[in-house]
């Protein structure tokens, strides 16, 4: 998935922001957990991350951190919706997947622009199969 999306909502007087973020390798090429959030907060976590060769597009980390969740499905996919919302203080990244009827390994990721943070609890992951 290669759109980019940037959204925003408001609590009390903080506004927070993100976007997407392009990965520049594909899911497999990942050196990151499984179905585990995983947040970076400096260019040399991304390097390792994304490999030396892949020349990942810079983030200001002293703004912001770079969400990246990656998943390995066990069946077809039809289609992928992924979706990040922000309630009660947390990032809820939602990811739908539409399968279809073969029994392919797919591996996935998807990476989000966020304001700072070092708080692994104040994200929570949903995968639902449909």
């Amino acid at each position: 998935m290669s759109a980019f999306v940037t959204m925003s909502c408001s609590d009390d007087e903080d506004e927070f922001t993100w976007h997407e973020y392009k990965l520049p390798v594909r899911a497999s090429e990942l050196n990151c957990p499984i179905d585990e959030p995983v947040l970076v907060n400096d260019q040399a976590e991304l390097t390792r991350i994304v490999g030396e060769s892949a020349n990942p597009t810079k983030v200001d980390f002293n703004k912001h951190t770079l969400l990246i969740v990656k998943s390995t499905i066990y069946y077809g996919v039809k289609k992928l919706n992924y979706g990040l919302s922000y309630s009660n203080g947390k990032y809820i990244l939602n990811i739908l997947v539409r399968r279809d009827i073969t029994a392919v390994v797919t591996d996935i990721a998807e990476a989000y622009v966020i304001p700072k943070t070092y708080d692994e609890s104040s994200i929570e992951l949903v995968i639902n199969v449909d």
